[in-house]
């Protein structure tokens, strides 16, 4: 198969939409609570050891992160709201059942997953036994972002309400985290709105280009006015929690 330099910009541009590095801030609309995620899961994830089931796995954007994973295993729900043509899982489920037998991991993780799911109460039971007794999970919950893979969009949770949900169902609360703050939000959702107002454009590369356009100089300010304004976390992104199971 040949590579040409179009594959190297496509993927190093995939690789930078969940993993942004300093040239993220010019290329990436998403840029601050992806970078967020990115480095919160990166800190967190070589805690998780052995054979470990990414519930929601899609593409599997953070899977070197977990660099103490014997076993990596991608279980995804096939009718969904996005699209799997570049998704890498390896096991569909029915969106009730975990296919596999109890204790069957010794680690979880799900990230950006449960705000598509109606009925919580239905699942957590399930990650619970397939995960071993002691065994770690990390997951990470959307508390601020826009409606997305519509219509499977379900809820938001606020940091009380996700480690209660938790709680609720035989987790125990190891850490808690949040990722990101109030003035990222701000310029975030500014960016976010400048890349769904360009969305209908007919062209994708002219929608990229005039994204960037627009979003580069939004991300840079926001940037410099995180570092100067004081931090406050009463609004953030996500919420971060590893938690093991009782």
């Amino acid at each position: 198969m040949t590579w040409s330099l179009e594959d190297s910009v496509t993927a190093y541009l995939r690789r930078q939409s969940f993993q942004p590095g300093a040239l993220g801030v010019l290329l990436n609309p998403f840029y601050f609570v992806r970078r967020g995620l990115f480095d919160q899961i990166r800190a967190l994830a070589p805690g998780l050891q052995g054979r470990l089931l990414d519930f929601g796995c899609g593409r599997k954007p953070y899977r070197a992160c977990f660099t103490n994973a014997t076993d990596y295993v991608g279980v995804d729900l096939e009718q969904s709201g996005h699209d799997h043509a570049s998704s890498l899982v390896d096991v569909f489920y029915d969106g009730k059942t975990v296919p596999f037998p109890d204790e069957s991991f010794d680690a979880v993780f799900c990230a950006e997953v449960l705000e598509h799911v109606f009925e919580p109460d239905s699942i957590l039971p399930e990650l619970h036994r397939v995960l071993k007794h002691g065994g770690a999970m990390l997951v990470t919950v959307p508390f601020c972002w826009n409606e997305h893979e519509v219509p499977h969009d379900y809820g938001r949770y606020t940091s009380f309400g996700i480690a209660h949900l938790f709680a609720r169902h035989g987790f125990a609360v190891i850490e808690q985290r949040k990722c990101g703050h109030f003035v990222q939000v701000i310029f975030q959702l500014a960016a976010l709105y400048v890349h769904e107002v360009l969305r209908p454009l007919p062209s994708r590369k002219l929608h990229y280009v005039l994204s960037m356009l627009l979003i580069a100089p939004i991300n840079l300010v926001g940037a410099l006015v995180g570092l100067i304004l004081p931090r406050d976390q009463s609004l953030y992104f996500s919420n971060v929690l590893v938690l093991h199971r009782k």
